[in-house]
């Protein structure tokens, strides 16, 4: 690598030194030359990019700043600064290879226009360090798209056709294919990177490769979106269809990025393998086919994975499709995991009702692995009591689905719920339970300003049990709501009850007055 790249990937890691900071120059790189004895006068590309090679380069296209070239089969920049101060490069119509092998080969370039074979396609590599940096293409007809020089391709703006069979986007350099973005160390360089390619066969990132870019593979063929080391789609934009997988498996490999996935393949799976891989993620899966019906699995096994991700997920038709059996307006999700410590804490998820989680498993201990996880309510089956000690509830919410019969909520410190939301979803399947069994606010302001929500849609009532507000302001401004669903009792001891309420089917009391059931 020269000297120059070395200053270039400098100023994108993780640490400035003086040299990397002045290694730029209103926002172009530049390489550090000596007036003596090795004085090389600078040179600058058409875009204003500074193509100045170091001492034993030995460029060899475009002589002259701006010149245009036309090859019939194939483009090479094989010497470092190589094309640079080119001007349109034009390569076709039966192109078979752009070849920017040279460390900063083809870097700065606005003209790249490619016509491959139909059937046999043009590869497109830039595996020089900084090759394709800043670069504009346009290609039609592409087999291959690699960028595995470190920083290659990074800045840039693809235009790409793959041929129908399709065509891998692989940036596998480190730093590779990325744009701009907000962490203190990319300031140096705050430029867009963006790649919109059609036939693509999914895409692929190596170390901090495709972070804050915009990936558009909206006719994609098949394939998987594979963010394999660290950073490497930190805060990326992707847009896919016909997606396979999505796999992040390295230390914030998705963390904060934003997804669309339009009608992902069948068996689709989603795995966040890693410590915070999926931190942050927006992601929105939108499903139009009818005949996609089951995921295979979404997973997050690596502690935080899916701390703080949001996700919606839909399945709806488009006006005049035609649905052949029930089994189609449905999309079932076998396996949802949240598997280490914190993985799905706080996550938050949309779905449409005809979307149904067919298992979860939560970590266990005090992993709070689901801890504040929204939107999936088959995480919460099964419950037999809620336990709050402590402050573990207090100024709190939580939903939970389908507990077992007999379930009871228990606030027995002092505060221990105070302004604790708490809603128990009752839903139409095998697990609805017939009855509970109760509340009880054990001591001083134990449920203070608590509010409880059930919502029962299953066809028959269910009884929630005794509530017990025994002690002196334990259920001070408490409020029950129910729907579809009766209080055996409320107990209220003297000063226990102020301002408590219940709403029975939309029907108002105070807590200490009895509501006949409907």
């Amino acid at each position: 690598m020269n000297s120059k790249s070395i200053a270039v990937l400098l100023s994108t890691t993780l640490l400035f030194t003086p040299q990397s900071v002045l290694s730029w120059v209103s926002g172009k790189m530049h390489a550090a030359h000596h007036g003596y004895p090795d004085y090389i006068p600078r040179v600058f590309g058409i875009n204003g990019q500074d193509c100045t090679p170091d001492t034993g380069d030995f460029p060899a296209m475009c002589p002259e700043v701006g010149m245009s070239i036309s090859e019939a089969g194939k483009i090479q920049c094989t010497h470092n600064f190589d094309c640079c101060t080119c001007g349109i490069m034009y390569c076709g119509p039966e192109c078979a290879q752009l070849i920017c092998n040279g460390d900063s080969g083809c870097y700065g370039v606005q003209g790249f226009v490619l016509e491959g074979d139909p059937e046999i396609g043009v590869e497109i590599n830039c595996n020089g360090d900084l090759s394709c940096m800043e670069t504009k293409i346009q290609g039609h007809n592409v087999n291959v798209i690699t960028c595995s020089g470190d920083g290659s391709c990074a800045y840039s703006y693809f235009d790409i056709t793959c041929i129908d069979m399709g065509c891998l986007v692989a940036c596998v350099g480190d730093n590779s294919c990325q744009g701009g973005g907000e962490e203190e160390y990319d300031v140096a360089l705050n430029l867009p990177a963006t790649y919109v390619v059609r036939n693509s066969a999914g895409l692929t990132c190596s170390s901090h490769a495709c972070r804050w870019a915009t990936f558009s593979l909206m006719a994609n063929v098949g394939g998987s979106v594979t963010c394999g080391a660290e950073r490497a789609c930190h805060g990326a934009q992707i847009s896919i269809n016909n997606v396979d997988s999505v796999l992040c498996s390295g230390i914030l490999s998705c963390a904060y990025s934003s997804m669309l996935l339009v009608n992902p393949s069948n068996d689709f799976s989603l795995v966040c393998g890693a410590a915070e891989a999926c931190r942050g993620m927006e992601i929105t899966v939108i499903i139009t086919d009818p005949s996609i019906t089951e995921f295979w699995d979404w997973s997050c096994i690596g502690a935080k994975a899916c701390m703080d991700m949001k996700a919606t997920i839909k399945k709806v038709f488009l006006p005049g499709t035609i649905v052949q059996e029930p089994e189609f307006e449905k999309l079932h999700i076998l396996d949802f995991v949240c598997g280490a410590a914190m993985s799905c804490y706080n996550a938050q998820f949309q779905v449409s009702p005809n979307v149904i989680f067919e298992g979860c498993a939560c970590a266990g201990g005090s992993t709070k692995s689901c801890d504040g996880l929204t939107g999936v309510d088959r995480c919460t089956y099964g419950m037999d009591m809620m336990s709050c000690t402590g402050a573990d509830c207090a100024h709190t919410m939580q939903t939970i689905a389908n507990p077992l019969e007999n379930f009871q909520v228990l606030c027995s410190d002092p505060a221990v719920c105070e302004n604790f939301i708490l809603t128990i979803k009752i839903v139409d399947d095998v697990h609805a339970p017939e009855f509970l069994g109760g509340v009880t606010c054990g001591s001083s302001n134990s449920c203070k300003g608590m509010r409880i929500f059930i919502v029962n849609d299953a066809p028959e009532r269910i009884n929630i049990g005794k509530i017990f507000c025994n002690t002196y302001s334990s259920c001070h401004d408490t409020v029950f709501v129910l729907q579809n669903a009766d209080i055996e009792s409320i107990s209220c001891g003297a000063g226990a009850c102020d301002g408590c309420s219940q709403f029975i089917d939309n029907v108002y009391a105070p807590c200490d007055q009895a509501l006949l059931p409907l």
